[in-house]
């Protein structure tokens, strides 16, 4: 079971991916900004954080910096969610920290695959 963190400012997308990954008995916790989300990581590090690349007014980048380089979230699985293709967009999540890169709408069965294989490993 995986404690999974998503950051997006989208209510819509969140409670989709809140309802699918429930559903599969994960923990999940979803914020608007990146400020709710690094004082969760502090407290309790999640297994998983999925973030929305494109936060309105948010560097996400630099979030998933910070969060990398939070004390015990240095193993968190970073997953970017973004609804660009382009190779210039994963290139900067993966220098940022992320460990993987999904494209919206989020196929339901990869991301599936993706958290639990961390909660396998963990």
């Amino acid at each position: 079971m995986n404690r999974i963190l998503i950051v997006d400012d989208d209510p819509i997308s969140s409670l989709s991916l809140i309802r699918q990954l429930e559903e599969l008995g994960h923990i999940v916790t979803s914020v608007d900004d990146t400020q709710k989300a690094i004082d969760i990581a502090r407290a309790l590090p999640p297994t998983t954080v999925l973030i929305n690349i494109y936060l309105q007014g948010i560097d996400s980048y630099s979030f998933a910096e910070e969060l990398r380089s939070l004390p015990r979230c240095d193993k968190v699985n970073i997953v970017a969610l973004t609804h660009a293709s382009d190779a210039e967009s994963s290139i900067n999540a993966m220098r940022a920290g992320c460990d993987d890169f999904l494209k919206i709408p989020v196929d339901l069965n990869l991301l599936k695959n993706k958290v639990n294989d961390t909660a396998d490993a963990a």
